[in-house]
């Protein structure tokens, strides 16, 4: 008899929302041989273990680099900074901004 594999993969979906336990079944056995024919079902249990983390960083572009430099001098010049989700939320993130100058 030869073993027949069944491959299963974890989607990679981005969303930390933790580990998730499930089952994995097989059905009965089709076959005209009456002793594999009545073959119970049986299952596997399976865990999907989420790799993702929710969290976030500011940073500053270009590059997203951690500091930046805006001088007076430059007449109005401007800095962006952004803030980077590492992961899919389930729901709208606001994160409030504040200088201590």
């Amino acid at each position: 008899s030869t073993p027949a594999e069944v491959s299963v993969y974890a989607l990679d979906d981005r969303i930390a929302d933790g580990d998730t336990s499930y089952f994995v079944f097989t059905d009965t056995p089709q076959s005209a041989d009456p002793f594999y024919a009545s073959v119970a079902t049986s299952r596997v249990a399976v865990v999907n273990v989420d790799d993702d983390v929710a969290s976030g960083a500011a940073c500053v572009l270009p590059g997203c680099t951690a500091a930046g430099v805006v001088t007076e001098a430059q007449g109005g010049a401007s800095l962006v900074i952004t803030y980077v989700l590492t992961s899919q939320p389930f729901d709208a993130v606001t994160v409030s901004v504040a200088s201590n100058d």
